[in-house]
């Protein structure tokens, strides 16, 4: 006999004839322990329709969820997103950056690169830059500096010896502040005073090697000794021959 005939036997009708839904009669008094005698757990459990996480998770456990995963694994998505994958998904920006637009970036970050940016101050032409020990690092002069320009001469009348017509390729930095028959004054940006001076003067078609043995080649005024200094250069003194020239080179 069914549970709701038990039921029904006990309240003294069946189910089945009351279908007006009137008020079965009792036979005995309902207490709570005949009641949780015939309505258990069991009896609830089979018609509920709301399920707890325990009672989920034995139905739905690990196992369960495996037999119907894919598998997936990282040889699967290897697979799927591999090299042509991320290329075509690349930003322009970022894609074709190979070994050659590699070099062409380093080399306009070069082009445009200044020491003076990474030591924070520019040094003199000619100086070496030299580590501190703690970090920074220091433009310093610890040799000579050569520079070369051109001296040309022009007659100035039958009997007298030629004299300074022009001066050419100064060096960057370099500026003739007067130009006088047989002297210059030359402002230069150095720091240094002269150390040497000699001559590359043009004699009968050949370019000849001559230091000057006059005392007073070079003179400076005492406060612009590192930056101006007059230079002695006619013919009389480089020993060019007449109307031609003589390429001046300096030590500082």
């Amino acid at each position: 006999m069914s549970r709701n005939r038990d039921i029904a036997s006990f309240l003294g009708k069946t189910e089945a004839a009351n279908t007006d839904n009137s008020r079965l009669g009792r036979v005995n008094e309902l207490d709570s322990n005949l009641v949780t005698s015939i309505v258990d757990s069991a009896y609830i459990i089979l018609r509920d329709r709301v399920r707890d996480s325990s009672f989920i998770t034995t139905i739905i456990d690990s196992s369960y969820v495996t037999a119907r995963a894919s598998s997936f694994d990282s040889a699967a998505a290897v697979a799927l997103i591999d090299s042509s994958y991320v290329r075509l998904r690349e930003s322009p920006a970022a894609a074709g950056t190979d070994s050659a637009a590699t070099i062409n970036i380093i080399e306009d970050e070069l082009s445009t690169f200044s020491v003076g940016d990474l030591v924070g101050a520019d040094g003199n032409p000619g100086d070496t830059l030299i580590s501190d020990g703690d970090g920074t690092a220091t433009f310093t002069s610890l040799g000579g500096r050569a520079v070369e320009f051109k001296v040309t001469y022009v007659d100035n009348g039958a009997g007298t010896a030629s004299v300074i017509d022009s001066v050419q390729a100064l060096p960057a930095g370099f500026t003739l502040d007067s130009q006088g028959d047989t002297s210059l004054i030359i402002s230069q940006n150095l720091g240094r005073s002269v150390k040497d001076v000699t001559f590359n003067r043009y004699v009968s078609g050949t370019l000849k090697l001559k230091r000057s043995d006059s005392a007073d080649l070079v003179t400076y005024l005492v406060a612009d000794r590192l930056n101006k200094f007059t230079l002695r250069a006619g013919t009389v003194t480089t020993g060019a021959d007449s109307a031609q020239y003589s390429y001046v080179n300096m030590i500082f």
